[in-house]
């Protein structure tokens, strides 16, 4: 597949999805884990404290969406005008790396 085709950028948005899905699942079952199934069905009127693993996973989720809103409407706006070129599909290459990277070292 040659580097101008919306292939790349496509994929980097669909990634940057998958990333705030896969953090989010995380960290409800972090929250799961740490208070236990009842606090989560609960009404939550006392919010939890945002420390340790649980802390960690609450804010790569909240990097996570901040990161797809300003990227995915970018690319798609790319994607749509038929924009891309190697440039754009190097600067998705970088940002699904530089996200998966920042996800789990986070």
């Amino acid at each position: 597949m040659p580097l101008s085709t919306p292939g790349l950028e496509a994929l980097s948005v669909l990634f940057a999805g998958f990333l705030v899905w896969l953090s989010a699942l995380i960290q409800h079952f972090s929250n799961i884990l740490e208070r236990g199934a009842r606090y989560v069905m609960s009404d939550r009127s006392v919010a939890p404290a945002v420390q340790g693993f649980f802390g960690r996973a609450t804010r790569t989720l909240s990097n996570n969406i901040e990161s797809a809103l300003m990227y995915a409407p970018a690319v798609l706006v790319l994607i749509l005008l038929e924009r891309t070129n190697a440039l754009t599909a190097l600067a998705a290459m970088a940002y699904i790396g530089a996200r998966g990277v920042f996800s789990i070292a986070y």
